[in-house]
């Protein structure tokens, strides 16, 4: 048995009890549930040995210090309450079941001190949550860690998904988790949905942060408002269809029809790359800032479908086939960064392209265009953009 004196902290979460525990015994105890895509049931993210080897050479200086708590997720089956401020942990119990508890914050501390054999040194700041479900644990652990740089993005949309409530964030990643795994998606395994590339998808070249990110600027302009309305059963606000447009989905939960959409976009965009060949000069495309260009401009291209409806891969790539044939013609082979500012620069040209080809003819200027040219719409249309 371990003994663990603690302080009891109400919130509205749930009960926390905050007291301190010997690395050694956390060790023992406590198992990372490490994330991987497709595994619905890790909380932390992937180690990340430079920043484990890091705290572990910090761990043996002199003045090493780690005041912020080791946040554990335990069941009460193995918690003993003694008297008011202490309770007993069944260790042998523990390992006996193999029922750990989870380490919701904390894991790369708690390996950089096993690594630098420091367990026994350090008596650790933890507090202790008990009965919680893997939701409120991936809860925790976003609030925990969703502004700060060292956590992948990735990441937190996938642990959003574990969410039982409807969210922006939750739709958006399993609708872009959804194009990943099917078949009949050429964009299959090009996204790395934690972030990073794993067996599956060796071939990837956008973070899940990207598409996701894309994706909620098509349905809202504050998904926390959304999210927190949709937690209180209250009725959304209503935006602009032209430019927010797959909100109506959205509010009717028609998420299926997001998802055939960009599906049928998406496939349509790989396959007018392929006709342009294997130019090395073009491989931007398939990069990040490739998949965010055309997210920009898929806007403008669902628009025009809407007129003629028809939002089939064949009208897509009719479209965009001869976007890109004329952004080819044009492309000066000056290449783009790979930053947000890039990707904004080439979707600027891909407008160029679009207008150049007459891909954007009259019915499209006179139905959304109004009193402006198409000259002026399309400085608007970027400029929604350029302010995101």
């Amino acid at each position: 048995m371990i003994e663990f004196n603690y302080f009891l902290i109400e919130q509205p979460i749930g009960t926390l009890y905050l007291g301190a525990l010997k690395a050694k015994d956390i060790d023992d105890i406590a198992d990372s549930d490490t994330r991987t895509a497709y595994n619905q049931t890790g909380i932390q993210r992937k180690i990340i040995d430079s920043r484990v080897k890091d705290i572990a050479k910090y761990s043996m200086s002199k003045d090493a210090i780690f005041p912020t708590p080791i946040v554990l997720s335990a069941s009460s089956k193995y918690i003993q309450f003694i008297k008011e401020g202490q309770l007993k942990i069944d260790n042998e119990a523990i390992k006996h079941d193999r029922i750990f508890f989870s380490i919701i914050d904390g894991q790369h501390r708690l390996a950089g001190i096993r690594k630098a054999e420091m367990l026994g040194e350090f008596t650790l700041p933890v507090v202790l949550i008990l009965d919680t479900f893997v939701e409120q644990d991936a809860e925790i652990f976003v609030t925990i860690n969703g502004n700060q740089r060292s956590v992948s993005k990735s990441l937190l949309y996938d642990l959003f998904g574990l969410s039982k409530n409807r969210s922006v964030e939750k739709v958006c990643h399993t609708i872009i988790k959804a194009l990943n795994k099917d078949d009949d998606s050429k964009i299959k395994f090009k996204v790395k949905m934690l972030g990073y590339r794993d067996e599956k998808s060796q071939s990837a070249t956008v973070s899940q942060a990207t598409m996701v990110d894309s994706l909620i600027k098509l349905i809202t302009n504050n998904s926390k408002e959304d999210n927190h309305r949709l937690e209180q059963g209250i009725e959304l606000a209503y935006l602009d269809d032209n430019k927010f447009i797959f909100r109506k989905y959205f509010l009717s939960n028609n998420d299926v029809m997001i998802y055939k959409i960009l599906k049928n976009y998406f496939n349509a965009w790989t396959l007018a790359k392929e006709e342009l060949g294997n130019d090395k000069e073009l491989q931007f495309l398939d990069k990040a800032i490739g998949y965010m260009a055309s997210f920009y401009l898929l806007r403008a291209v669902f628009l025009k479908s809407k007129l003629v409806n028809d939002a089939t891969e064949e009208y897509f790539n009719n479209q965009l086939s001869q976007i890109l044939r004329m952004f080819y013609h044009s492309y000066d082979k000056k290449g783009y960064s790979s930053s947000e500012s890039g990707a904004k620069k080439l979707f600027q040209d891909l407008i160029k392209a679009a207008i150049d080809s007459n891909v954007f003819d009259k019915e499209f200027i006179n139905s959304y265009c109004g009193e402006l040219n198409i000259k002026n719409w399309f400085e608007k249309y970027e400029k929604d953009f350029m302010d995101d």
